[in-house]
């Protein structure tokens, strides 16, 4: 409470200040004219000074409640905003995003109020998106946690397919081995054949010439008859172990078919599991499709040879029939000397017929001597394809396997992007917006 004198005039005032406000109370005193002469308003002054008393104590007190009802106005208009402002606050603090604060009072209370409301929607948007995106990784990572199982699966099946295709090979490669072996045995057979038909042809051909002679007496004749019945026995036999060796030949040719049917298989399983695998198993499809033609060949290079023996070992049949009637004839001719010259003509047929039998199989025997040389070469060149092929699936096979292992390894970060991806779904769902 502080005194002044303005003019005539005796006033007292108070300055209130709350916060950001300032009050000012200003009390002025009745008109009290000043008279300085004490001796001649003595009594007066006295009375004056005691209303002056009076009023200042009047003065002061209303001052003091008026100052009062101005601090609890003030006070009352900062501090409501100020606990709505801590109660939205915690709110907040709860994870309860939801809560406005309303403030009117049209000062920077109101405006922090304001800031506060847009910064809480900008957070709750935020946390809208982040368990938005929470979620998505969650299905993206489940996703591929089950996608990296099914290829590994899968790469686990190819390498497992891979691995029996190369140990198929290793064996194809052993018997291919083997039948070049044969193949080539057989084609020292069938050049033995070809010359024993030769030394035939050549025996036949005299004995053509004795025929056609007709002037010998009958025991040179009967004699001739014997050495034609003995050439035609040994014939016989040649043409008989000829008819073995084609049964042999057919045999291996069998082998070597089945060789080519588990290998076009054993491709195909190939294929059907590179087609499995997707894009990781397209180079190994290209090659066990190379396999696979290379196995429909052989196939029907066997198959062809299987005919020619087929038709060499009829043919030889043939030629053993006829070589036994020419011995009937032998024998008939020996018995009936008397019909010399009808034996002879007869055994000139025989022996023609022989001839060009023999002449038939000569040639045959040089075309499978020929089809053996060629099989033989087709054999080795199966054969080196096989320890190549055997050699790129072992590679295939552990490039399958390292790639397995970096796919199972991408599983595993999955599963633990998912468990963080739970984890914050479940720090969100603390958050109510």
């Amino acid at each position: 409470m502080r005194f002044g004198l303005r003019g005539k005039f005796m006033i007292a005032f108070s300055v209130i200040s709350v916060a950001l406000w300032t009050a000012t109370i200003t009390y002025t005193f009745p008109a009290v004219e000043a008279r300085l002469s004490l001796a001649a308003q003595g009594q007066a002054y006295e009375a004056l000074f005691w209303e002056f008393q009076r009023n200042i104590l009047f003065a002061g007190i209303s001052g003091t409640i008026v100052s009062l009802i101005v601090a609890w106005f003030f006070a009352g208009r900062l501090i409501k905003p100020l606990e709505k402002m801590v109660k939205g606050m915690e709110r907040a603090a709860r994870g309860d995003l939801t809560g406005k604060i309303i403030v009117t009072t049209g000062d920077q209370v109101e405006s922090l109020a304001s800031s506060y409301n847009s910064m809480m929607k900008q957070m709750a948007k935020l946390i809208n998106k982040v368990a938005l995106a929470a979620e998505q990784v969650f299905d993206a990572v489940s996703t591929l946690d089950d996608n990296s199982r099914e290829v590994v699966d899968a790469t686990q099946q190819i390498a497992t397919t891979i691995q029996q295709v190369a140990r198929g090979t290793d064996h194809q490669a052993a018997n291919l081995k083997m039948t070049s072996s044969n193949l080539e045995d057989m084609s020292t057979t069938v050049q033995d054949v070809v010359g024993s038909v030769a030394t035939v042809e050549q025996q036949a051909g005299q004995a053509n010439k004795v025929i056609k002679g007709g002037t010998k007496a009958i025991t040179e004749a009967v004699r001739q008859m014997d050495i034609i019945n003995g050439t035609v026995n040994d014939s016989a036999e040649t043409v008989e172990l000829l008819g073995r060796r084609s049964k042999e030949i057919g045999q291996i040719v069998e082998a070597i078919s089945a060789i080519a049917g588990q290998t076009d298989l054993l491709a195909l399983n190939a294929a059907i599991e590179a087609a499995r695998a997707g894009e990781h198993g397209r180079g190994f499809a290209v090659v066990a499709e190379e396999v696979r033609k290379l196995a429909e060949q052989s196939a029907v290079s066997t198959k062809q040879i299987d005919d020619l023996i087929k038709h060499i070992q009829q043919e030889t049949m043939n030629a053993v029939e006829a070589m036994r009637n020419g011995t009937n004839e032998v024998s008939t001719g020996i018995g009936l000397v008397h019909k010399a010259g009808e034996a002879f003509e007869n055994i000139s047929n025989v022996i023609n017929s022989v001839s060009d039998e023999v002449q038939r199989v000569s040639q045959a025997s040089k075309k499978m001597a020929e089809a053996a040389g060629s099989a033989a070469v087709a054999v080795e060149e199966v054969s080196s394809i096989a320890l190549e092929t055997t050699s790129s699936a072992q590679q295939v096979a552990a490039s399958t396997q390292q790639e397995a292992a970096i796919i199972e390894d991408l599983g595993n970060a999955a599963q633990r992007l998912s468990v963080v991806a739970k984890d914050l779904k479940e720090l969100i769902k603390n958050f109510k917006v």
